[in-house]
């Protein structure tokens, strides 16, 4: 049990930090330390398995960037998404009667408790905010994408060596970090939410076309995404990335056993699909400068991230399905690569991702499998506009997997911070 919840908690935890002082992964031992000793060596293990098979050239970036393109010109991806607030409620009740058998000691469950409803009074207060943010800054970001022009063809070196500086960096820090295993929440919160160490931190949400298959089933829906993540700089060698999300939609995947007629039809609610959070360190190396203003990195990153498939799939005509719990967590670490430019009061960022691990209590054969590209633009720190393609595998031949297109807005929020 706390195994599964220690996967649950990263996905809700460690997509919370961004700092503009650290220097390296020695700023985070409080996250590092969550894992205990087989956790910790399952997580090396894939990393260096994915590191060795690991390149960027088939990341498709420029792609992205003409899907960013396409979404400044088009409609709010945000659009309604005050709607969906009762969501929040539905989540608190679902959390507080799964923490008491969770194992957690008293005061972290209560700290998680405490933290649920701190953000969740934010979004009610500043959902409004990042409805609107699109109609008030649409003009100001069409046509400043910036055409990269740079490619990995001959920045695999530089690409290597910062791979490298983050894995070593990282296997420092491990080697002076206890493998405490989960707890200790509030003085991580504290940290965490602290705006000496913390940039910018910023609400979003947005739409999310989805295609997928469960077992035989398929399903192609359209979905909203909302969260929470930090805002990036890249003006600096060293910077942490983080983002947490949940995608949902009203229709029911599976039937009810309240009747047929409710299948494909929805029951007003907002039902989870997935819940993403990643964490990692980006290496932004200045590689080169367009006349006086522009400045483009080569974008290295490592990390961790977790992604929960929510949806049951109980269905009353087939009685062997009635015992699925749902929730599957995958959770690995991540590599990446992209990247940035900065022109004036715009900053604009193309990267890829992959991620390999485990799902919890999935068997020798699953394995946890995301790939992402995605790109994304910054108006000074008013405003961010993102797109995001990609494919997540939590089962052999496919029988979980889940391809998804999302485009969302962000407004930084300052009531983010705790201290």
């Amino acid at each position: 049990m706390k195994i599964k919840f220690l996967l649950l908690l990263l996905i809700c935890t460690l997509g919370m930090f961004q700092t503009a002082q650290a220097q390296n992964w020695g700023q985070f031992q409080n996250v590092l330390s969550q894992m205990d000793s087989t956790q910790r060596n399952q997580f090396l293990n894939n990393l260096t398995q994915m590191q060795n098979a690991w390149t960027p050239d088939s990341l498709k970036l420029n792609g992205e960037l003409d899907s960013l393109n396409k979404a400044l010109l088009g409609s709010n991806p945000a659009a309604n998404l005050d709607s969906l607030t009762t969501a929040f409620g539905i989540q608190r009740d679902s959390l507080a009667a799964y923490l008491p058998t969770s194992g957690l000691a008293y005061p972290d469950q209560d700290s998680l408790l405490r933290e649920f409803d701190r953000l969740r009074d934010i979004w009610f207060a500043q959902n409004d905010s990042v409805t609107r943010a699109f109609a008030l800054y649409q003009d100001s970001l069409k046509g400043q994408v910036p055409v990269f022009g740079t490619s990995f063809d001959t920045l695999h070196v530089q690409h290597d060596a910062s791979l490298d500086s983050l894995r070593n960096n990282l296997n420092a820090t491990l080697a002076t970090t206890p493998a405490n295993g989960i707890g200790h929440f509030n003085a991580l919160f504290n940290q965490i939410f602290n705006k000496n160490l913390i940039t910018s931190l910023e609400l979003f949400g947005g739409r999310m076309a989805v295609n997928g298959s469960y077992y035989g089933s398929t399903f192609t829906d359209p979905a909203n995404v909302i969260g929470v993540r930090s805002v990036e700089q890249f003006d600096r060698s060293w910077e942490p990335r983080w983002s947490l999300q949940i995608s949902g939609t009203q229709k029911l995947l599976g039937t009810s056993p309240f009747g047929e007629q409710n299948n494909g039809k929805g029951n007003g609610l907002f039902n989870p699909l997935t819940i993403d959070g990643q964490f990692s360190i980006m290496y932004n190396l200045d590689i080169t400068k367009i006349g006086e203003d522009v400045s483009v990195r080569l974008i290295s990153l490592m990390g961790v991230e977790a992604s929960t498939f929510c949806p049951s799939y109980r269905n009353f005509n087939l009685p062997y399905t009635n015992n699925n719990k749902g929730y599957t967590t995958g959770w690995g670490p991540q590599i990446g690569a992209g990247f940035s430019a900065r022109i004036a009061r715009f900053t604009a960022y193309t990267l890829g991702t992959v991620s390999y691990g485990d799902v919890n209590l999935g068997g020798p054969n699953y394995r946890y499998i995301n790939t992402q590209v995605e790109a994304g633009i910054r108006f000074d720190n008013k405003v961010t506009m993102r797109v995001r393609t990609g494919t997540t595998n939590w089962a052999p031949e496919n029988h979980k997997i889940f391809h998804g297109h999302q485009v969302t807005i962000g407004v930084p929020i300052g009531g983010l911070f705790k201290l």
